[in-house]
């Protein structure tokens, strides 16, 4: 397994078989080793006999020989190919399996930065004096 019949076997000799870079798989029965095409699959060892699924938070990379973690901003559930983007209100860190709803301010708190799909509401304590009853309050 993970090899591929590179000359199939005669009479006066036996099968010569070749392993399958990373990125490919094979189960020792084709004269081909076989591209990891299925939704977030990968081979990162030569050799495979299967691939591997991406989990949550990851795609595989380009040439499918491993898996790099969804940017900030995105997310995977796993077994896909591709990071989807975070909705508007919506924040993700790197390597997401899913967005979260921005925070809105708790009371006696005020809102110093808006939410992004990259980064969450940031809130700060109100000065003596000053009160914010919370929610999307700016001072």
């Amino acid at each position: 397994a993970g090899t591929r019949i590179k000359t199939p076997s005669n009479s006066t000799s036996d099968a010569v078989c070749e392993d399958c870079p990373e990125g490919k798989h094979s189960n020792g029965t084709l004269t081909t080793c076989e591209d990891c095409s299925g939704k977030g699959g990968y081979a990162d060892k030569p050799k495979s006999s299967v691939c591997k699924t991406a989990p949550a938070g990851h795609k595989p990379n380009a040439d499918r020989t491993g898996i790099v973690k969804c940017r900030s901003g995105t997310f995977s559930v796993g077994a896909s190919d591709d990071c989807g983007s975070c909705k508007e209100d919506e924040t993700s860190p790197e390597g997401a399996a899913g967005c979260s709803t921005c925070a809105t301010c708790p009371a006696g708190r005020y809102k110093t930065a808006n939410c992004t799909t990259t980064n969450d509401t940031v809130c700060e304590v109100c000065v003596k004096g000053k009160v914010s009853m919370g929610g999307y309050a700016s001072s």
